[in-house]
């Protein structure tokens, strides 16, 4: 049995790749900021698949929001900063937001992984999603 974290898996992109790893067969964990939304879209997927809170702007609760986790074979990354910075209209918070996420936030998910068991190269395969299993 496969197991799939999409993180950033509430809407877009992210919906879109849980919907295929569903279809095809795999246990789904569906991430979104808000728990409401995560429930939300594991319900649509199905009874094999769950929705978490995880907050990648948060990056000191990321570990315990993936406490529960007990397998992950594929890894997949969504999730963004959900408001667009442009040059005219630069907004400082956004853009350490937007950093926060994409760096910190990224790392310490997978630092998180690796902190609940998951050996470095059970974690490396996991950031690989294959598409063609």
């Amino acid at each position: 049995m496969t197991t799939s974290l999409v993180v950033g898996g509430g809407g877009g992109l992210g919906q879109y790749i849980a919907e295929r790893l569903a279809g095809r067969g795999d246990d789904v964990i569906i991430t979104s900021r808000t728990p409401t939304r995560a429930q939300q879209v594991a319900a649509e997927l199905g009874p094999r698949a769950r929705g978490l809170a995880v907050d990648l702007a948060r990056p000191s609760t990321i570990a315990d929001d993936l406490v529960d986790i007990d397998e992950v074979d594929n890894l997949v990354l969504t999730a963004f900063a959900p408001s667009p910075n442009t040059l005219h209209g630069f907004d400082i918070t956004d853009a350490i937001a937007a950093i926060t996420i994409k760096l910190v936030g990224r790392s310490r998910r997978s630092f998180a992984l690796v902190d609940e068991g998951f050996g470095l190269m059970q974690c490396a395969r996991a950031m690989v999603w294959r598409a063609g299993r």
